[in-house]
């Protein structure tokens, strides 16, 4: 294989980060950490020491002249690892137009299926330049088709399919992922009424990642109805408990800072039926 310039478009957020992780041991691989902040993409390359790659930190910023940065970059391969894709306002497929006219190939990790949809009117132009234009090379709805494909190789026919994702508590969910859901349900005019946090809360004080996780549940549209749904490990012969606690109560009790610690919660919360 050739050398290959690989732009990893938000390369120092949570997807493409680990994008990155994944690339960054192949010696043959030149790769552009893009993102708004060069010195956010600086840092991130600085600290992967171990990488056989070349790590180049890159300013991109997909809503400003995205053809005079490709003209400056000059990468063989962009993937978009920003998002929300839900979100691209007007011209949502203006990256992908730049990198046909600048015979650069796309690939995307979108999850937004009328995105992905979308995407398809861009086949004969990618046909006729010689270039891959692929959307959704993520959990879903690629692997998640790859699965299907494989599961049902043996059946006469597929009337439905539901696919769901259980990310592991300790993965680390990005400001942006956060926004595009109370954005797609506050569109829709929905609320969150229930918010299952298992006993996750708990390692959240440990890494003091509970700040963050508060700021972003405020974002979320809820009501006076809204809950917690806790589990809580008594760490005695009692076991584990479920608790409930509302919403709007805990973000009221962050604002007056009066939750402090893991503690903190569980006093407040209630059992079921109290």
């Amino acid at each position: 294989m050739t050398n290959l310039t690989v732009l990893v478009v938000g390369g120092y957020g949570t997807f493409g980060g680990r994008l990155v992780h994944l690339l960054e041991h192949d010696p043959r691989l030149t790769l552009l950490v893009g993102g708004r902040s060069w010195t956010k993409a600086h840092e991130f390359c600085s600290a992967r020491k171990a990488a056989k790659a070349r790590l180049v930190p890159a300013q991109f910023d997909r809503n400003g002249d995205v053809g005079h940065q490709l003209d400056i970059l000059r990468p063989d391969i962009l993937v978009d690892a920003s998002g929300p894709f839900q979100a691209y306002g007007d011209r949502p497929y203006a990256l992908i137009e730049a990198c046909i006219a600048h015979s650069v190939h796309y690939l995307d990790l979108a999850d937004g299926s009328d995105f992905v949809a979308g995407v398809s009117a861009f086949d004969n132009a990618a046909r006729e330049a010689g270039l891959y234009v692929l959307s959704g090379v993520s959990t879903c709805p690629v692997l998640t088709a790859g699965a299907v494909r494989r599961l049902s190789h043996d059946m006469t026919r597929v009337d439905t399919i539901s696919a769901g994702i259980a990310p592991s508590p300790f993965a680390h969910v990005g400001g942006n992922v956060i926004r595009a859901i109370a954005g797609y349900l506050k569109e829709r005019q929905a609320i969150v009424t229930t918010f299952y946090t298992s006993n996750v809360e708990e390692y959240l004080f440990k890494s003091d990642s509970w700040k963050a996780f508060v700021k972003n549940v405020a974002t979320l549209p809820v009501n006076d109805r809204s809950m917690f749904v806790r589990s809580y490990f008594t760490h005695t012969d009692a076991g584990l408990r479920t608790l409930l606690d509302s919403i709007p109560g805990v973000l009221n009790a962050f604002a007056s800072g009066n939750l402090q610690t893991y503690t903190d919660v569980v006093l407040r919360s209630k059992s079921p039926g109290r």
